[in-house]
């Protein structure tokens, strides 16, 4: 099964060879297959992938990320609310361009979608 893997992606490489005449999207799609080759021909070699050993958490820990998710799951329902507001605004700019009400608006609920997403970013890391 891993061999016909390898197989099939040393194939779409050698489909991708000429790197001079692809788009930056094959370019990316090339050097993921060369990753994955590599992962492939290192696990035929070695016999096993590294495996990262789970933690186990206490009660307290349990808690305290039950209670970080939860702030996370409300920063990421207000940022889709932003992003409604977002989108209604963008159509209503389509039609009235230069409306400096709108155009401040949007560039508030940008700022505050930014400002969500640190939050989030650093409530992620504070997980255990």
């Amino acid at each position: 099964m891993w061999r016909k893997k390898l197989a099939f992606i040393q194939q779409c490489l050698g489909d991708l060879a000429d790197e001079s005449k692809l788009p930056p999207r094959d370019l990316a799609k090339k050097q993921r297959l060369l990753k994955k080759q590599q992962k492939l021909e290192t696990f035929l070699i070695e016999g096993n992938f590294e495996k990262t050993e789970r933690k186990i958490l206490t009660p307290e820990e349990q808690q305290v990320n039950g209670v970080i998710k939860l702030q996370m799951m409300e920063i990421k329902e207000e940022i889709g609310r932003l992003k409604s507001r977002q989108r209604e605004l963008k159509v209503v700019l389509k039609n009235t361009p230069e409306d400096k009400g709108f155009l401040d608006e949007l560039s508030n609920l940008n700022d505050r979608e930014g400002e969500l997403k640190i939050q989030k970013k650093s409530l992620w890391d504070q997980l255990q």
